[in-house]
């Protein structure tokens, strides 16, 4: 039983840590102006780099992941970075077993795809806002509401255009 509490408290610990440090990090974000240092980015290469990152996790759940194209962008590598990383992990988070992830990089857009549940259409708008999830029944993730909000600071201040739509048979972040 020990064991069992032992990894359950850890787990616990783990998760506040991860919430606290997205606090920190918005609270960052919203407080001043960032410091964006523009380089040029191969956005093929950062996927892949994420995707790599996570391959256990899609191996795990059966998750087939690609990339299509590339495009090379003046963009902060570690913020755009993140972007990419938190639009992967919710679609990691809410892609059901044996689906997939498929990123579209063409030439003025990059999407990344996941098979799955939609978004209801009235929360479509809300999920970029702190603390906001798109529905309970949608995902067991146990995300900090976080992720979309710190993408969002990010891409407004790379002066990005973003959203989310649902497709036929899944869910589109660009």
């Amino acid at each position: 039983k020990r064991e069992y509490y032992a990894t359950h408290i850890l787990a616990n610990v783990n998760r506040m840590v991860g919430i606290i440090h997205d606090m920190l990090e918005m609270t960052k974000l919203e407080s001043a102006p960032l410091q964006i240092e523009f380089e040029d980015i191969s956005l093929s290469e950062a996927c892949n780099k994420i995707i790599d990152n996570y391959k256990h996790i899609c191996k795990e759940k059966d998750i087939t992941a690609s990339v299509e194209g590339d495009e090379v962008i003046k963009a902060d590598n570690s913020l755009i970075t993140r972007v990419i990383d938190n639009f992967f992990i919710n679609a990691l988070d809410n892609t059901p077993e044996g689906g997939s992830i498929c990123i579209r990089i063409l030439d003025d857009t990059f999407e990344i795809f996941n098979s799955g549940s939609h978004i209801p259409e009235d929360k479509i708008n809300e999920i970029w806002l702190p603390f906001k999830k798109a529905d309970s029944s949608r995902s067991n993730t146990k995300g900090t509401g976080l992720g979309l909000a710190i993408s969002r600071t990010i891409l407004e201040s790379h002066k990005f255009t973003y959203g989310a739509k649902n497709s036929s048979d899944g869910v589109v972040f660009w």
